[in-house]
């Protein structure tokens, strides 16, 4: 079970037995540390010297250990809408047909795809977020666009932003949530987004 620590009990065990052989906790020039992220949080004995966080310090943990802390994610990742597209029944939106139209619906493209680092794994299945709407990825997403439904948005225009990557880790578009459609885990999905996505600090 991902609860489970027994294992890193263990691993804890054998690094204290390494430290207690080499007389290194005696030392004044070494500094003992072990805990990741996931340490830092679940394993208050394995602080020792110091900690390394690592995805924690933008809001993430393995396994969704950040909802212990209520960490907040430090980054969201938006797009415009750069056309719409009204299809009728019948149609198919994308390469190889990949999405037919079961009723006449709305699409938006999103100029955002694979290069950006949004994954081909998301074709059909992913989300994104337009205003409180959460609007499907119909289609195959390709090299730079994608398209996703917009029919529920009642007020949806060219050049409106929309959330690709939520800051919000509940968000059926959130780190958690992509990263459960492509089979991986968070820090894929946030050390996927390539530099052609420009960064925006505030």
């Amino acid at each position: 079970a991902k609860d489970d620590l027994s294992f890193s009990g263990e691993q804890l065990g054998r690094f204290e037995d390494f430290l207690d052989k080499n007389k290194i906790n005696a030392r004044k020039d070494v500094i003992v540390h072990i805990a990741n992220s996931a340490g830092i949080i679940n394993i208050p004995q394995s602080h020792f010297d110091m900690v390394r966080p690592g995805i924690s310090l933008y809001g993430y943990a393995a396994d969704g250990f950040n909802k212990k802390l209520g960490l907040q994610a430090v980054c969201r990742l938006e797009a415009s809408i750069v056309q719409l597209n009204k299809f009728s029944k019948g149609q198919t939106v994308g390469y190889d047909r990949g999405f037919k139209v079961t009723d006449d619906i709305t699409g938006a493209i999103i100029p955002i795809g694979y290069a950006e680092g949004y994954q081909r794994a998301f074709s059909n299945k992913a989300a994104m977020r337009v205003g409180e709407n959460f609007c499907p990825v119909i289609g195959k997403i390709t090299m730079d666009k994608c398209v996703i439904d917009v029919t529920a948005v009642s007020d949806v225009s060219v050049g409106q932003m929309v959330t690709v990557l939520d800051d919000d880790q509940n968000s059926p578009c959130g780190a958690y949530a992509l990263a459960g459609l492509a089979g991986t885990i968070c820090y894929e999905i946030l050390t996927s987004i390539t530099p052609r996505a420009k960064r925006i600090i505030h």
